[in-house]
Protein backbone atom coordinates (compact mmCIF):
# COMPACT_ATOMS: atom_id res chain seq x y z
CA UNK A 1 0.00 0.00 0.00
CA UNK A 2 2.67 2.67 0.73
CA UNK A 3 3.80 2.51 -3.08
CA UNK A 4 -0.07 3.35 -4.04
CA UNK A 5 0.15 6.01 -1.85
CA UNK A 6 3.23 7.51 -3.41
CA UNK A 7 1.68 6.84 -6.78
CA UNK A 8 -1.25 8.49 -5.95
CA UNK A 9 -0.46 12.07 -7.98
CA UNK A 10 1.67 11.45 -10.25
CA UNK A 11 1.39 13.04 -13.18
CA UNK A 12 1.11 10.11 -15.93
CA UNK A 13 -2.62 8.94 -16.41
CA UNK A 14 -1.47 5.37 -17.12
CA UNK A 15 0.31 5.24 -13.39
CA UNK A 16 -2.93 6.18 -11.78
CA UNK A 17 -4.81 3.73 -13.33
CA UNK A 18 -2.82 1.09 -12.51
CA UNK A 19 -2.66 2.30 -8.99
CA UNK A 20 -6.97 2.37 -9.43
CA UNK A 21 -6.67 -0.61 -11.21
CA UNK A 22 -5.13 -2.51 -8.16
CA UNK A 23 -7.39 -0.96 -5.58
CA UNK A 24 -9.82 -2.70 -7.76
CA UNK A 25 -8.34 -6.10 -8.00
CA UNK A 26 -7.63 -5.70 -3.55
CA UNK A 27 -11.24 -5.03 -3.31
CA UNK A 28 -12.18 -7.57 -4.57
CA UNK A 29 -10.75 -9.89 -1.18
CA UNK A 30 -10.15 -6.66 0.77
CA UNK A 31 -13.15 -3.85 0.46
CA UNK A 32 -13.17 -2.43 3.66
CA UNK A 33 -9.14 -1.74 3.42
CA UNK A 34 -10.12 -0.17 -0.04
CA UNK A 35 -12.83 1.73 0.90
CA UNK A 36 -10.76 3.00 3.78
CA UNK A 37 -7.92 4.49 1.70
CA UNK A 38 -10.90 5.46 -1.10
CA UNK A 39 -11.98 7.68 1.78
CA UNK A 40 -9.42 9.10 2.88
CA UNK A 41 -7.73 10.27 -1.13
CA UNK A 42 -11.49 11.10 -2.00
CA UNK A 43 -11.50 15.43 -2.14
CA UNK A 44 -7.65 15.53 -2.30
CA UNK A 45 -7.63 16.85 -5.83
CA UNK A 46 -9.26 15.63 -9.31
CA UNK A 47 -6.78 13.05 -9.79
CA UNK A 48 -7.55 10.84 -6.47
CA UNK A 49 -11.53 11.47 -7.10
CA UNK A 50 -10.87 10.40 -10.78
CA UNK A 51 -8.79 6.97 -8.70
CA UNK A 52 -11.41 6.44 -5.92
CA UNK A 53 -14.77 6.35 -8.87
CA UNK A 54 -12.07 3.80 -11.10
CA UNK A 55 -11.02 2.18 -7.62
CA UNK A 56 -14.74 1.72 -6.82
CA UNK A 57 -16.13 0.55 -9.94
CA UNK A 58 -16.46 -3.75 -8.93
CA UNK A 59 -17.35 -2.60 -5.25
CA UNK A 60 -20.31 -0.08 -7.51
CA UNK A 61 -21.33 -3.19 -9.41
CA UNK A 62 -22.01 -5.18 -6.88
CA UNK A 63 -23.61 -2.09 -4.83
CA UNK A 64 -21.93 -1.46 -1.86
CA UNK A 65 -23.62 0.81 0.08
CA UNK A 66 -20.31 1.94 2.04
CA UNK A 67 -18.55 2.69 -1.88
CA UNK A 68 -22.13 4.35 -3.35
CA UNK A 69 -22.60 7.10 -0.10
CA UNK A 70 -19.14 7.68 -0.87
CA UNK A 71 -19.28 8.61 -4.24
CA UNK A 72 -22.79 10.25 -3.92
CA UNK A 73 -25.15 8.18 -5.39
CA UNK A 74 -29.08 8.13 -4.06
CA UNK A 75 -30.76 5.70 -1.83
CA UNK A 76 -32.27 3.05 -4.17
CA UNK A 77 -35.69 3.96 -2.14
CA UNK A 78 -36.43 7.56 -4.54
CA UNK A 79 -35.40 5.19 -7.79
CA UNK A 80 -38.32 2.65 -9.30
CA UNK A 81 -38.15 1.20 -12.72
CA UNK A 82 -41.45 0.22 -14.35
CA UNK A 83 -42.29 -1.07 -17.47
CA UNK A 84 -39.29 -3.03 -18.46
CA UNK A 85 -40.08 -4.34 -21.97
CA UNK A 86 -38.06 -6.21 -24.42
CA UNK A 87 -38.31 -5.55 -27.63
CA UNK A 88 -37.47 -8.85 -29.09
CA UNK A 89 -38.92 -12.06 -27.40
CA UNK A 90 -36.14 -14.38 -29.31
CA UNK A 91 -32.37 -14.05 -29.53
CA UNK A 92 -30.68 -15.29 -32.13
CA UNK A 93 -26.89 -15.76 -31.95
CA UNK A 94 -24.73 -12.68 -32.36
CA UNK A 95 -28.12 -10.39 -32.46
CA UNK A 96 -28.62 -7.18 -30.45
CA UNK A 97 -30.96 -7.37 -27.09
CA UNK A 98 -33.48 -3.98 -27.14
CA UNK A 99 -35.53 -2.59 -24.41
CA UNK A 100 -36.97 0.03 -22.57
CA UNK A 101 -38.25 1.30 -19.50
CA UNK A 102 -39.38 4.10 -17.66
CA UNK A 103 -37.14 5.86 -14.81
CA UNK A 104 -39.14 6.94 -11.27
CA UNK A 105 -37.40 8.96 -8.81
CA UNK A 106 -39.34 10.02 -5.90
CA UNK A 107 -37.96 12.82 -3.49
CA UNK A 108 -37.88 16.82 -2.74
CA UNK A 109 -34.41 16.90 -4.56
CA UNK A 110 -32.24 15.94 -7.23
CA UNK A 111 -30.14 13.22 -6.51
CA UNK A 112 -27.27 11.50 -8.70
CA UNK A 113 -28.21 7.86 -9.43
CA UNK A 114 -26.18 5.18 -11.10
CA UNK A 115 -28.15 3.01 -13.46
CA UNK A 116 -26.97 -0.53 -14.56
CA UNK A 117 -28.72 -3.15 -16.02
CA UNK A 118 -27.48 -6.94 -15.83
CA UNK A 119 -27.49 -10.29 -18.09
CA UNK A 120 -27.84 -13.38 -16.47
CA UNK A 121 -25.65 -15.92 -19.19
CA UNK A 122 -24.82 -19.88 -19.64
CA UNK A 123 -20.61 -19.90 -18.62
CA UNK A 124 -18.73 -22.67 -20.11
CA UNK A 125 -18.82 -25.36 -17.54
CA UNK A 126 -22.53 -25.50 -17.28
CA UNK A 127 -23.26 -21.89 -14.16
CA UNK A 128 -25.03 -19.51 -14.72
CA UNK A 129 -23.07 -15.75 -14.22
CA UNK A 130 -24.31 -12.46 -14.58
CA UNK A 131 -23.01 -9.70 -16.01
CA UNK A 132 -23.28 -5.70 -14.81
CA UNK A 133 -23.80 -3.07 -17.78
CA UNK A 134 -23.38 0.77 -16.67
CA UNK A 135 -26.74 2.61 -18.75
CA UNK A 136 -26.10 6.04 -17.18
CA UNK A 137 -24.53 8.27 -14.25
CA UNK A 138 -25.87 11.41 -13.37
CA UNK A 139 -28.03 14.04 -11.29
CA UNK A 140 -32.08 13.15 -11.90
CA UNK A 141 -34.66 15.99 -10.66
CA UNK A 142 -37.72 15.26 -9.48
CA UNK A 143 -39.98 15.84 -12.22
CA UNK A 144 -43.50 16.08 -12.93
CA UNK A 145 -46.00 12.99 -11.75
CA UNK A 146 -47.39 10.47 -14.15
CA UNK A 147 -49.63 7.05 -12.99
CA UNK A 148 -48.26 8.18 -9.35
CA UNK A 149 -45.11 8.17 -10.20
CA UNK A 150 -42.46 10.86 -10.06
CA UNK A 151 -41.66 10.48 -14.16
CA UNK A 152 -37.97 11.57 -15.19
CA UNK A 153 -37.04 10.10 -18.26
CA UNK A 154 -37.81 6.74 -20.63
CA UNK A 155 -34.72 4.96 -21.25
CA UNK A 156 -33.86 2.78 -24.23
CA UNK A 157 -30.94 0.39 -23.98
CA UNK A 158 -29.60 -2.29 -25.98
CA UNK A 159 -26.62 -5.10 -25.71
CA UNK A 160 -25.26 -7.33 -28.29
CA UNK A 161 -24.94 -10.90 -27.50
CA UNK A 162 -21.84 -11.46 -29.14
CA UNK A 163 -19.32 -10.40 -26.55
CA UNK A 164 -20.65 -13.33 -24.52
CA UNK A 165 -20.16 -15.55 -27.46
CA UNK A 166 -17.22 -15.01 -27.91
CA UNK A 167 -16.00 -15.40 -24.67
CA UNK A 168 -16.90 -18.86 -24.14
CA UNK A 169 -20.81 -18.55 -23.62
CA UNK A 170 -23.10 -21.75 -23.97
CA UNK A 171 -25.84 -21.92 -25.32
CA UNK A 172 -29.01 -21.15 -23.22
CA UNK A 173 -31.63 -18.86 -21.50
CA UNK A 174 -29.95 -15.69 -20.93
CA UNK A 175 -31.80 -13.34 -18.45
CA UNK A 176 -32.18 -9.59 -18.53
Amino acid sequence: MPILEKLKDDETDTVRRSVANNLNDISKDHPKLVLEICERWHGHSARTDWIVKHACRGLLKAKNRRALQLLGFGEARQVRVQNLKLVQKKIARGEVVSFSFELYVRGKRACKIRLEYSIDFVKAQGGVARKVFQLSEKSYSPGVYVSGGNFLSTGVGAQSLKSFLLNGSLRGDYRT
